[in-house]
């Protein structure tokens, strides 16, 4: 009696899928990633200058003097910089959008918005449970290097600060900020849509030109973010924007305009191609027809 291997086989993966959705579905994912979180911060904290220190010990105990010590110093400092420079670890990415999007909020509500930034990527952009799982595995690493390397980075940045006073210039003042109103080629498409949106109970106005945003009550299965970088597809495939107006310029506009909102440049780019590529059967056409009153304009 022969064996079918090929079942076999089907049976060990569909038994494999099995374990890793029970092991997934069993954690408590907030607790896991805010102890992770946690934990991989204080150790980059504790160790960064451990690690610094460690360094220079050691090129002074390899070279014949301090000058040779310095010019490895010098290598081991720009390393960290360009480190820093090309970190696009997925921690790394939903931190500086945080910190970009949400300049004015404490520290501990930008931690906060950043833990729940992971586990919505572990829920919802990470499709296998198996993936699932091993993201979270080597999250506690990703987030201890990342922030070792940011801490370093900022300390060696200070120490040639303060060695350098000519550095320590003011700021220029920092550019007016995008609204949605200054991206419309004109006033009268931008009132409308404005009017069209607070008519639905899309939005409310808090102040001149600046919105809370409510997303679509009726459509509680819709994501208010999603709903939010559709809007901005939308206006753009009608061409009310300016011609030419960057992806980065309608996410940051969007911001401004509905503060209450993170849509940042990166998921506002995810959202636009998937858009722009939707078919009338899949999910992002049902984002797309709740617009039906602006695209029947």
């Amino acid at each position: 009696m022969g064996f079918d291997i090929d079942k076999i086989l089907y049976t060990d993966i569909i038994k494999n899928v099995e374990k890793d959705e029970k092991e997934f579905k069993n954690l408590d994912l907030e607790k896991t990633i805010k102890e992770i979180y946690d934990s991989s911060l204080q150790k980059a904290s504790d160790n960064y200058i451990i690690e610094i220190e460690k360094n220079r010990k050691h090129f002074l105990e390899i070279t014949y003097n301090t000058e040779q010590a310095q010019e490895k110093f010098n290598v081991y400092t720009n390393n960290i910089r360009l480190d820093f420079e090309n970190d696009t670890c997925t921690y790394n990415l939903i931190k500086k959008e945080v910190n970009k999007t949400m300049s004015d909020e404490s520290l501990e509500a930008k931690q906060h918005i950043i833990m729940s930034m992971i586990c919505f990527h572990i829920n919802e952009e990470i499709n296998s449970y198996y993936h699932k799982l091993q993201f979270i595995k080597n999250l506690p690493q990703q987030i201890y290097e990342s922030n070792k390397t940011h801490r370093q980075f900022l300390f060696f940045k200070q120490l040639a600060k303060d060695n350098n006073p000519t550095t320590n210039k003011p700021e220029k003042e920092s550019k007016e900020k995008l609204s949605l109103k200054a991206i419309f080629k004109n006033d009268e498409n931008y009132n409308t849509i404005i009017h069209l949106l607070e008519t639905h109970k899309f939005i409310s106005q808090s102040t001149d030109n600046i919105f809370e945003w409510h997303g679509d009550n009726s459509q509680p299965s819709l994501r208010e973010l999603k709903l939010l970088g559709t809007l901005a597809y939308v206006l753009k495939s009608k061409n009310y924007y300016h011609t030419n107006t960057p992806k980065k310029d309608i996410a940051e506009a969007f911001r401004n305009t509905f503060p209450n909102s993170t849509l940042s440049d990166a998921y506002y780019g995810k959202v636009e191609s998937q858009l722009a590529n939707a078919l009338s059967y899949t999910k992002e056409s049902e984002y797309l027809k709740t617009y039906h009153f602006i695209k029947s304009l």
